[in-house]
Formats: C-alpha cells, sequence, structure tokens
C-alpha cells in the first residue's frame, strides 16, 4: 500500500492541493511540539485579560472605582501588546520550524527558539506595522463607501422617477463594492503571512518583514487565495464548534451572575469570554495554519529563488 509522500521530498512547485496537503502532513507529524508551542503563544494572548476581567464584573455591580479602573485599563493595554508580540514570536515559531523540516534543514524546537526570540520587539513593531496598516486600509474603504453612498444616494434622489437609471445606479454600486472589496482582499492575502519572513531570515526588520511578504506573493495572489480558502474550510467544524460554546457560555453568566444580558458590564464580560474560548480554540488551529503559512513561504521561495536556497 503506498504511503502519504514526505512533504520534504515535495520539492517542485506546489499545487493548491498540495500545500493543504503538505500542512496537514506537518501539523499532524509534529503535533505534539506544534501544540505545546501553540498553547504557549495562546497563554501569552489570555495575560491581558488577567487584567481586564475584572473591569466588567466591577461595571456589573455597580462598584466601579475610577482609581482602580485607571489603573487596569493602561495595564491591560500594555500587557496586551507584550502578551501579543510573545504571541507572535510563538507561532511565528512553529512555521520555522515546518519550514526547516520542508527544506531538510530540521531544527530542535529550542534551537529554533534561540533564532526566534531576540527578535521579540521587532516582532512588536511588524504587527504595529501590520494594524496601523490594516487600519488605513479599513477607514480608507468605509470613506470610499461613504462618499459613494452619498452620491448615489443624491442621483437616485434625482432620477428617482426613472426606474432604469436606477437599476444602473444599483449595478454600478455592486460594480463598484465587488471591486473595492476585492482590492482589499489582495491586499490582506499578500500580507497574510508578514511574520514569516522575520522568524526565518536574519538581518531584517518590521517593515521589510512585510515587504516580503507583499514580494513574495506577487502575481501569486490567485493560488494563494485559493489556498486559504481551502484552508479555512477545513477549518470550519471547529470554530462552529466554539460559537456554540460561548452560546452555552453566556447563558450560564445570566443565570449565575443574574445580570441585565444588555447591560454594559454583561455585553463586555461576553465580548471578553468570546474571545478567551476564540484564542483557546485557536491553539488547535494555530500550528496548522503556521503550517501553511510556512508550506505557502517555502512554495513562494522555490519559485522565485530556485530551490537550493539557504535561510538566510
Amino acid at each position: 500500500m503506498s504511503q502519504n509522500p514526505d512533504p520534504r521530498q515535495s520539492m517542485g512547485p506546489l499545487s493548491v492541493g498540495n500545500v493543504v496537503s503538505a500542512g496537514l502532513r506537518l501539523y499532524r507529524d509534529h503535533l505534539k511540539v506544534y501544540f505545546g508551542i501553540a498553547c504557549r503563544a495562546t497563554l501569552w494572548a489570555l495575560l491581558p485579560f488577567v487584567i481586564l476581567i475584572p473591569i466588567p464584573l466591577v461595571l456589573i455591580y455597580d462598584q466601579a472605582n475610577p482609581a482602580i479602573l485607571g489603573l487596569l485599563i493602561p495595564a491591560g493595554f500594555i500587557l496586551f501588546f507584550y502578551g501579543m508580540a510573545k504571541y507572535m514570536v510563538n507561532s511565528a515559531l512553529i512555521s520555522r520550524l515546518a519550514f526547516c523540516e520542508l527544506t531538510n534543514q530540521p531544527e530542535s524546537a529550542r534551537d529554533a527558539r534561540r533564532q526566534v526570540s531576540p527578535k521579540l520587539w521587532i516582532f512588536l513593531r511588524a504587527y504595529l506595522l501590520f494594524l496601523l496598516l490594516s487600519f488605513g486600509i479599513w477607514i480608507g474603504f468605509y470613506l470610499i463607501a461613504l462618499v459613494l453612498g452619498i452620491l448615489g444616494g443624491f442621483l437616485a434622489v434625482s432620477v428617482q422617477d426613472n426606474m432604469a437609471i436606477l437599476v444602473v445606479l444599483g449595478l454600478i454600486a455592486i460594480i463598484v463594492f465587488g471591486m473595492a472589496l476585492s482590492v482589499i482582499i489582495r491586499i490582506f492575502t499578500r500580507l497574510f503571512m508578514y511574520e514569516v519572513p522575520l522568524a526565518i531570515e536574519e538581518d531584517i526588520t518590521a517593515s521589510q518583514t512585510i515587504q516580503r511578504s507583499w514580494s513574495l506573493t506577487k502575481n501569486h495572489v490567485g493560488r494563494v487565495f485559493l489556498t486559504l480558502t481551502v484552508a479555512f474550510l477545513i477549518s470550519i467544524p471547529i470554530y462552529i464548534i466554539v460559537q456554540i460554546i460561548v452560546s452555552i457560555l453566556q447563558g450560564v453568566l445570566l443565570r449565575v451572575l443574574a445580570a441585565d444580558p444588555t447591560s454594559v458590564g454583561f455585553q463586555i464580560l461576553s465580548l471578553i469570554v468570546g474571545y478567551v474560548l476564540g484564542l483557546v480554540s485557536g491553539a488547535l488551529l494555530l500550528p496548522f495554519w503556521q503550517a501553511i503559512k510556512a508550506v505557502v513561504y517555502y512554495d513562494l521561495r522555490s519559485r522565485l529563488e530556485g530551490l537550493g536556497m539557504q535561510l538566510r
């Protein structure tokens, strides 16, 4: 009976199916190591909520102390960014280990961590830069949508008696919206593995790791997006289970706290619980996604830079 090929032996350009299969194989073969790192990353991401969770409880029971809240909120933000930096270091560590397996240069988790951990603050800067870029992109999208909506509204009012023109305006609005959404999808597809080059390549800055993801995915956006779509479809069952658990916990919180479900405190607490559970489920999916990123990164480098590449 034939066996599944070792992903390290698939040295040529990979199809979408091969990328996902290689990611699944890496996830399965190294589950213990990768999942352990993913749990460590998740614990760092959960750290800020040790500070933030008391805030909605104080609001629910009407015992808010401005001095305490004034200390908890800044501390929570500081811990959030530090925790996210540690989260990125550990998640990128999984991609480095997977990439080393693909290039037949396996590293131990300890050796790989010694290479990645010193870049903690670079990871934080890359994360902040990515947040700023994302914020700017979405603000631009909403501003364009707002302007077009206002202009379209004025035009629709002025020709409200002409059904043919209204239909044309509606079609134009749909086309413009689809084009804008397509541009956003292309941008985020090109940036989806922005932390991976930083984990693998040497002498690279926060801006350069984002530029590296951008340049590697050039002319391959369609393949990368299709790969991410297939990977997402595979992970849907876990997302569904998490949503069911969140709904159950929200009902339990209502009974235990005897809180008004429309109150601000309860809404904040529900949001925190949902986010925490999302991170926990993410610990199961993080190794899979980071392995997918590593395989895509390997595939793109093999296409653009040849197969005899060495780690920079």
